[in-house]
């Protein structure tokens, strides 16, 4: 049996790679809603299968409908993908991991500085403690300095190339978006908008993230 997995994972099937192992799902679980008490029926399907359903869902892409028969029937994993959805769930899970990964590398929890995209607004709604931004040589000049001045007070570092280099040379603080963006697109359902609403396209999103950050706090 494989020690990193459950018992009812290994009995049921041999484990997958999106499965979560033992140490993450010991991650994961707190987060999760507990079962309503006194109302409806009792909870039956044991949420790690849940989960994992997702997690294969999100990995491989396949269709809701050909989920396989060695998961949960595919109606009971959307009975709670849609209202984690709904409810933001994913979201807060993603951002406390992150910052438990921070505080697990001996970072501060809030990061202080970010890579300035189009959503730098909302990453300073969820990070209040954000002041200092990376760039590359497109985003110089007043037109960011003035955007910035309506969010506080910031500083700006414009990260440029070496000029006259030949070949390919790693630059600190470039291709940070493209390299996160990468990790996350390692799951099938990211490679093309499937989602029939951007909520759903957003979870999605939150799950790769999930399923990244807790694998990073699950190693020993």
């Amino acid at each position: 049996m494989d020690q990193n997995h459950s018992p009812e994972v290994s009995t049921r099937r041999a484990a997958l790679s999106s499965d979560t192992t033992d140490a993450e799902w010991a991650v994961i679980e707190p987060f999760l809603p507990p079962p309503h008490k006194g109302r409806g029926r009792p909870r039956t399907t044991p949420l790690r299968a849940v989960i994992n359903a997702i997690f294969y869902l999100a990995q491989s892409g396949c269709q809701w409908r050909l989920l396989p028969k060695d998961f949960p029937p595919y109606t009971t994993v959307q009975h709670y993908f849609y209202p984690w959805r709904d409810s933001g769930l994913w979201r807060q899970i993603n951002h406390v991991l992150l910052m438990l990964a921070r505080e697990a590398a001996g970072r501060e929890a809030s990061p202080s500085a970010g890579v300035i995209d189009s959503l730098l607004a909302a990453v300073r709604y969820a990070f209040p403690w954000l002041r200092h931004v990376f760039a590359d040589a497109g985003y110089a000049g007043d037109k960011l300095q003035a955007a910035l001045k309506r969010l506080g007070k910031w500083t700006i570092e414009i990260v440029k190339r070496v000029q006259a280099t030949p070949g390919f040379h790693l630059i600190k603080r470039r291709w940070v978006v493209e390299r996160t963006i990468a990790w996350l697109n390692r799951n099938r359902r990211l490679a093309k908008d499937f989602e029939a609403s951007i909520e759903s396209a957003l979870a999605w999103l939150m799950i790769a993230s999930v399923k990244l950050v807790t694998r990073r706090l699950a190693r020993p």
